[in-house]
């Protein structure tokens, strides 16, 4: 079932955090060793965006895997 979880990051601006570094967290949660390099991932993220608390950043799945 797809599901979408939101990540806030205390204290940080949303315009100082790169979408390449977001990308590199990510990917080390959600990622093996065998689909590090796939091109078609089951999840993405979004740009961050500003929060009362600091930045927010979103990740979609498509299931529960």
């Amino acid at each position: 079932m797809p599901s979408r979880f939101e990540i806030v990051l205390p204290g940080l601006d949303p315009s100082s955090i790169r979408l390449e570094h977001l990308h590199a967290v990510v990917t080390g949660w959600l990622d093996t060793p065998d689909t590090h390099r796939a091109a078609a991932k089951p999840y993405t993220l979004t740009p961050a965006s500003a929060d009362p608390a600091g930045a927010a950043v979103q990740v979609a799945t498509l299931d529960d895997t």
